[in-house]
């Protein structure tokens, strides 16, 4: 049933305010905000109200735009510090779930459906990392460790490419191409470096010019566009545009150490080189926009979610059982020095998104034998994934399932909260995100006096954190 154009903006606008009381009521009652909005988009699309096909190919960019800010956004609030302290457990965690998971959603694939050992191979692959787009909402709105934080953060990012790649590499042998463990691995390795080096460069290159630029009228939005440009270079290129993202915006994030460092050591290369670190005005406007294209986000995955295969959706959720299972005994096997809440949290994390539907689409692009069936099996385990998350993460903040699940993670040695003003905690106000900027900050510096409304509004959620 086509909509006018007058009810279209009606619905986008009542979106935005059931988005916003959705974050209201998970500071209530830990039902998480994503998986109500998913559920509209479930609703809309069973009763013929739109579908993907509505947008044509503006949904997958908007999932596309929606993921590169997320991780730049997140990026921009992580310290330098806690990256250095977890990026190799980050990367041994990434590892051993992607190979659990994949043996074991392959095993279960293979014993409950006609499929082939290949094809069984490619889902195990294509549902083997975690949904960044859907990860760092939950963290948002979870009291986690800082150094959980960040390591969850870096694994969803890192397990992007590890998917993408290995699940590329089998699609090319399952079409009569060649592809080695060697060359699947120097791939990833390279995809990493190249886009991680790319996204730090850039990141020092930006901050230098940074100030220059906000002489330009109505120039908040510059930083975002380049960001854009980047990315899709980038991928262009070969390698990760989500890893780019998120290094530059990991660089952009701690210019201020950077200025401290360079002050404090090299004071002749501090008096040349000064770059600008992001005003709190420009980080509550990213934290305000990813907000807004979050809420998109999960209304367009409840929309692509197909639920007339009964038996695939039945099929999907024992998919996800085992890979609730892999998970613990991954998160198991690399617990040491996790505190134990931050483990169960961990130990349920299983959600995929748009990493796994695009690559379900490959699938059936390939012209792989049965390729539709596997991507409406890809789409009933995302759907599950992030339904049994949900109710999982709600299940660990009310009753005594997080300590059951912190005792089967293995974890011992417990971590301090971080202050309460990094972290971000279920409140009502999205602006939270923004972290205050050190002294000296663009802000302060006079090139940007805090405006009323973005810099009032950033300074209530840090007093409300």
């Amino acid at each position: 049933m086509p909509l006018d154009v007058a009810t279209i903006v009606a619905v986008i606008g009542a979106l935005v305010v059931l988005a916003h009381f959705f974050r209201w009521l998970f500071s209530l009652t830990a039902i998480p905000d994503g998986l109500l909005l998913m559920g509209i988009g479930l609703v809309a699309s069973a009763i013929g109200l739109a579908s993907p096909e509505s947008f044509g190919g503006t949904g997958t960019v908007l999932l596309t735009i929606t993921l590169v800010l997320m991780l730049f956004e997140s990026g921009t609030r992580l310290s330098v510090v806690s990256i250095r302290d977890e990026l190799w457990r980050a990367l041994v965690l990434t590892v051993v779930v992607f190979l659990l998971t994949m043996a074991g959603v392959s095993l279960t694939v293979l014993l409950l459906t006609d499929l082939s050992l290949l094809l069984s191979l490619i889902i195990g692959a294509i549902v083997g990392g975690t949904s960044s787009a859907v990860v760092i909402p939950f963290l948002d709105r979870m009291q986690v460790g800082a150094s959980s934080k960040t390591l969850l953060t870096l694994e969803s990012a890192v397990s992007d490419v590890l998917v993408i790649v290995v699940t590329i590499a089998l699609l090319k042998a399952a079409v009569g191409g060649e592809a080695t463990a060697v060359s699947v691995s120097l791939l990833i390795i390279a995809s990493f470096l190249y886009a991680g080096l790319v996204g730090v460069v850039t990141g020092l290159m930006w901050s230098l010019l940074l100030d220059r630029v906000r002489n330009i009228r109505n120039s908040i939005f510059i930083t975002l566009a380049f960001l854009f440009i980047l990315y899709g270079l980038v991928e262009k290129l070969g390698f990760s545009g989500p890893i780019t993202a998120l290094t530059f915006g990991i660089t952009l994030g701690n210019i201020g150490a950077l200025n401290d460092f360079l002050s404090n050591r090299h004071q002749f290369l501090s008096w040349i080189i000064r770059p600008t670190e992001l005003s709190r005005r420009e980080r509550a406007f990213f934290g305000e926009t990813v907000f807004l294209l979050e809420t998109f986000f999960f209304v367009f995955v409840g929309l692509s979610i197909s639920l007339t295969n009964v038996s695939l959706l039945l099929t999907g959720l024992v998919v996800v059982g085992a890979l609730l299972v892999t998970r613990l005994l991954a998160v198991r096997l690399v617990s040491s020095r996790i505190p134990p809440d931050d483990a169960g949290l961990m130990a349920v994390l299983i959600p995929k998104g748009l990493a796994s539907a695009v690559l379900a689409t490959l699938v059936v692009q390939s012209g792989v034998p049965d390729g539709v069936v596997a991507q409406e099996l890809v789409y009933s385990i995302i759907l599950w994934s992030i339904v049994v998350t949900s109710i999982l993460i709600f299940l660990l903040s009310k009753t005594k399932l997080g300590d059951i699940y912190g005792s089967l993670a293995g974890s011992q040695v417990a971590e301090p909260l971080p202050l309460p003003d990094a972290r971000i905690t279920g409140s009502g106000d999205h602006s939270a995100r923004p972290a205050a900027p050190a002294a000296g900050s663009a802000d302060q510096a006079g090139n940007h006096p805090p405006g009323g409304d973005n810099s009032g509004l950033s300074q209530g959620s840090s007093s409300q954190a």
